[in-house]
């Protein structure tokens, strides 16, 4: 059973062809021994790109996220900063 504060994360994808799971699929699924009363599950999605070893000086330097572009229409959907807050027991 998973503890709040915990997360799981799945690969989905890995350049390296020496063997490993390069690719990985994943389901969702209705838990039918869930209580009437349990609260609704909630998920995040997150996609990003991880560079191992050494990277050129001066790599991403000059990297902007394009919903940061001064006069982006983007601007306004653009996430919010938000304080971080500790682990807690509760939903």
């Amino acid at each position: 059973d998973m503890e709040p504060g915990e997360c799981l994360l799945l690969k989905v994808f890995d350049s390296a062809d020496d063997g490993r799971a390069r690719f990985s699929l994943h389901a969702a699924f209705h838990d039918p021994t869930a209580a009437a009363d349990a609260p609704a599950r909630e998920s995040i999605e997150l996609r990003c790109i991880v560079f191992f070893g050494d990277l050129p000086a001066g790599f991403g330097d000059s990297f902007i996220a394009p919903h940061l572009l001064p006069n982006s229409p983007d601007q306004e959907v653009a996430p919010k900063r938000v304080e971080a807050s500790l682990p807690s027991d509760e939903w």
